[in-house]
């Protein structure tokens, strides 16, 4: 049978995520968190979750479903990913899979990427692009509408 637990304490051992929680109406309960293969959740303390037992003994209880205090944004067909703050007061980066075919992407912080990105299509940026070699496909030269130079497809000078 299914129980909620409240998240008191996290501890992580190798490769295992262990949480101290109290079951509503019940002592202090030991469970170790499955989830999704390739997920590594680690929901703030406080959050209420699902639990179990393993063949009925409480010794190898297990937590897998969890509950936080996000507003939920989502419309029908659509998926939303987000992390939230260490106490999980706010939400600071999300990724949204909108019903319409978009994609948001809104981090507080910075969109690091590493490896080749390859994109096809238009890209449209409000703000400026900076990098140590800008290079233009097809071996471009010449002086481009905003004063940038290019030699041989590198920007060799201009603002």
């Amino acid at each position: 049978m299914l129980r909620i637990a409240k998240i008191l304490e996290k501890t992580i051992v190798g490769f295992i995520r262990k949480f101290k929680t109290t079951p509503y109406g019940s002592d202090a309960v030991y469970l170790q968190q499955f989830h999704g293969g390739g997920d590594d959740y680690n929901p703030p303390e406080g959050v209420k979750a699902l639990y179990d037992s393993l063949g009925n003994n409480p010794r190898d209880g297990i937590i897998f479903l969890f509950q936080d205090n996000t507003e939920r944004k989502s419309a029908p067909g659509e998926k939303r990913l987000y992390s939230v703050s260490a106490d999980g007061s706010s939400v600071t980066a999300e990724i949204h899979l909108k019903n319409n075919g978009d994609i948001v992407i809104i981090p507080s912080g910075k969109i690091l990427t590493s490896g080749v990105w390859e994109h096809t299509g238009d890209l449209n940026v409000s703000g400026t692009i900076t990098g140590g070699v800008v290079v233009a496909q097809n071996g471009s030269s010449g002086t481009f509408s905003n004063s940038v130079v290019a030699q041989d497809g590198i920007v060799t000078g201009g603002s």
